[in-house]
């Protein structure tokens, strides 16, 4: 076994002993074979001490963002990139002014406003931007509607 792979197993089963409440066992303790093998892949792949730290960042990014099921290539605006969410069936709204893309290829990004909730009647709530300064960013990102 690889350097790496024989230190993520020392840490993981350390990790493992300090928790003994069956109740509250790490969250990552059911992926320990998977994080294993991907430590063990990694120490065979050749890095230096250059390159680790940029590969082992590139993957913990692509794990993250495709476990939330966000996208690690640019879209290029093939039909198969597309999926139809105007039913999305959970009674979520969809809010306006949208946001197109510019051109391909296009990598989305998310931004975050700050809004004011109002309460407009029994769980009847209207929202509005606190300051339209931040919607600035996104429209310098995406093409007004």
């Amino acid at each position: 076994m690889s350097n790496v792979g024989l230190h993520a197993k020392r840490e993981l089963e350390i990790l493992s002993a300090t928790e003994t409440d069956p109740n509250n066992r790490p969250i990552i303790e059911e992926f320990k074979d998977e994080i294993i093998a991907l430590c063990e892949k990694f120490g065979n792949s050749g890095q230096s001490g250059g390159s680790a730290p940029y590969v082992a960042k590139a993957l913990s990014q692509a794990i993250k963002h495709l476990c939330m099921f966000e996208v690690i290539a640019p879209l290029t605006g093939n039909d198969d990139e597309w999926n139809d969410v105007s039913d999305l069936g959970n009674g979520e709204l969809m809010v306006s002014p949208r946001g197109y893309i510019k051109s391909f290829p296009f990598t989305p990004k998310t931004f975050y406003i700050d809004v004011i909730e109002e309460e407009v009647a029994k769980d009847g709530w209207e929202m509005y931007v606190k300051d339209i300064s931040q919607l600035d960013e996104v429209w310098a990102y995406y093409d007004k509607a």
